[in-house]
């Protein structure tokens, strides 16, 4: 989870940082307070509630003429991905790896249809979204503006997004911090999703090149190599002896030496690659990673559950309880559908 540390920090009608290039440094009401970060949902939700309270010219209008988000305290990048770590989190069935649509495609339930309900009861007061909700930035394409340019531009004050996403978050005028994600209901259920290795990187058309995989993949497999891909990829070491490796403590003393919002591009760099590395650590040591189980349906039912979060959460109609929870209903059907055809 990555959120504005300017934001998070400012106390009454104090700039939230430099002004500098797209961002605009905000200014937030005589009455706000420092925020704290959250630890369950609930939590994340009165925050964004406080941020748009707080911060009322940007968030005065926050939806373009096609009711696409153009301004959002928090925007979960990508809606499967929200709504698998709900599950893990809260222990609700979704997903065995049993081929059988019976017995492996579990997530039309009613825990989590209530999720679902509560999801789009807080999009409706405008506190939350995914990238697909975003505005377009190019029409012709149907493509969805990312989230780290409306966090550029001081119009999202935190984005849950992959690690990876710490190499677009070194714009001018803030600094970000990065924090564990909030648990669904409970702050001591964290679940973070983690994504596998690919067993189609040694599936090749012949054996020399399956050779040559196998080779590649030995040549990877050191501390020093893994430690010199993660810090070029701003992906994390799969292995725990990598964070021995001098680079990788460079960027986890730079992370504790921190950075402010006047630091080069360069410095953000290193000290938000320091951040992902020490809650990486983290993650692992606390049993908090989780990957999917898999089964014949998983392609399908991946792209489904997509389609549900986005389709719920782009409905304008929906706003009393048994609406939404219509709306939710019909969404689960046509999702469950679509994973076991």
């Amino acid at each position: 989870m990555m959120v504005n540390h300017e934001v998070f920090a400012a106390v009454g009608a104090t700039a939230a940082g430099e002004q500098a290039g797209s961002y605009p440094a905000p200014v937030a009401a005589t009455s706000k307070k420092a925020y704290a970060h959250p630890g369950t949902f609930a939590e994340m939700m009165d925050l964004a509630r406080a941020m748009k309270t707080d911060y009322p010219e940007i968030f005065a209008n926050q939806k373009d003429e096609n009711n696409y988000f153009t301004a959002v305290p928090l925007c979960y990048e990508t809606p499967e991905n929200l709504f698998f770590t709900i599950m893990e989190s809260e222990g609700i069935p979704y997903v065995a790896a049993i081929d059988s649509a019976k017995d492996g495609v579990l997530f039309n339930n009613e825990r989590a249809k209530e999720a679902m309900v509560q999801l789009k009861k807080w999009n409706n007061e405008g506190l939350i979204c995914c990238s697909d909700n975003l505005y377009l930035s190019d029409p012709s394409k149907s493509d969805h503006q990312y989230p780290s340019t409306l966090f550029a531009e001081g119009k999202c004050f935190m984005i849950i997004a992959t690690t990876r996403g710490s190499a677009w978050m070194v714009g001018d005028g803030y600094t970000v911090d990065y924090t564990k994600l909030p648990g669904w209901k409970d702050a001591s259920k964290v679940k973070s999703t983690s994504q596998g290795g690919s067993m189609c990187f040694f599936q090749k058309s012949n054996k020399q090149e399956e050779a040559a995989a196998l080779l590649f993949y030995d040549f990877l497999n050191t501390a020093d190599n893994f430690a010199k891909l993660s810090v070029s990829t701003d992906y994390c070491p799969i292995r725990a002896s990598s964070y021995e490796n001098e680079e990788i403590k460079a960027n986890v003393q730079a992370a504790k030496n921190g950075v402010v919002a006047s630091s080069s591009k360069a410095e953000k760099t290193k000290a938000y690659a320091g951040q992902v590395l020490a809650l990486n650590q983290a993650y692992a040591e606390n049993g908090e990673y989780f990957m999917s189980p898999v089964n014949k349906y998983s392609s399908k039912m991946r792209s489904a559950i997509k389609a549900l979060v986005v389709n719920v959460f782009n409905d304008q109609e929906a706003k009393t309880d048994e609406a939404i929870k219509s709306l939710v209903e019909s969404e689960f059907a046509k999702a469950y559908q679509a994973s076991v055809k």
